[in-house]
């Protein structure tokens, strides 16, 4: 009888002591992970701290990998937001393709035109800007123009993908001006992507009318035969903006 509960207490005390060394390991591996390292507990053994460094190598792997699945996630949940625009609110809109200082001067005008008028809730002129630049950029550009109801569109605006997001075929007017998203402000801006873009809202729809603000006047004829309704010639010497209606 001596002999079996003297068993049964050893039993007990080895059960526990495994019980407490697995949750010694525990505590340490989670000091160890999220690299508060209280230094309370510690390895002994060459192969424990053999195992101990795997651990606190691991640490830094994982850690990079969830803020990078993370951040993806949260930058994909920003552009979803900003791009899945409401096809019943959007009808009768503008959108402005590219990005230069033009833009501004335009939604200007615009506010200009919208301060005459009286206010109506939900009534403002619906504006879409398509173009590369970083997001707060465009913020702070647009913040002023309250009277104006200013979305913005990540993206080419050459893709058929980016105009079907920005719901071409439901749109009244767009304007493209000479890009220089993602340009140094001494490189000249891009427009050889206009007649380009014209083709591209044409093979969406016919209803749009197109007009493309245009420095190179050797684009007039590549614009009039992808089917541009209007081209503005800004010259960059006269403070003239000559309209031509295509024939």
């Amino acid at each position: 009888i001596r002999d079996s509960v003297a068993s049964r207490g050893l039993g007990d005390v080895y059960k526990r002591q495994a019980l407490d060394t697995f949750l010694h390991t525990l505590w340490w591996s989670l000091v160890t992970f999220t690299t508060v390292g209280y230094g309370d507990i510690s390895p002994a053994s060459h192969l424990g701290k053999f195992f101990g460094a795997i651990i606190m190598l691991s640490s830094f792997f994982w850690a990079i990998l969830l803020s990078g699945v993370v951040a993806s996630f949260l930058v994909e949940v920003a552009l979803r937001e900003d791009d899945t625009l409401d096809q019943n609110k959007f009808k009768g809109h503008t959108i402005i393709a590219g990005w230069n200082l033009m833009v501004e001067d335009i939604l200007k005008v615009m506010q200009t035109e919208e301060s005459t008028k009286p206010v109506v809730i939900g009534g403002a002129p619906l504006i879409i800007l398509i173009n590369e630049m970083p997001r707060d950029e465009i913020k702070r550009a647009v913040e002023n123009f309250d009277r104006l109801d200013i979305t913005h569109i990540s993206g080419r605006y050459t893709q058929e993908a980016v105009l079907e997001k920005a719901i071409v075929d439901q749109a009244e007017n767009m304007i493209l001006v000479p890009d220089k998203s993602g340009l140094a402000a001494e490189d000249p801006a891009d427009e050889n992507v206009s007649p380009l873009t014209v083709f591209a809202v044409r093979s969406i729809t016919d209803n749009v009318r197109l007009i493309a603000h245009i420095a190179n006047s050797e684009l007039k004829e590549q614009l009039v035969q992808a089917g541009c309704d209007e081209i503005v010639l800004t010259d960059e010497h006269l403070s003239l903006i000559h309209i031509s209606e295509p024939t």
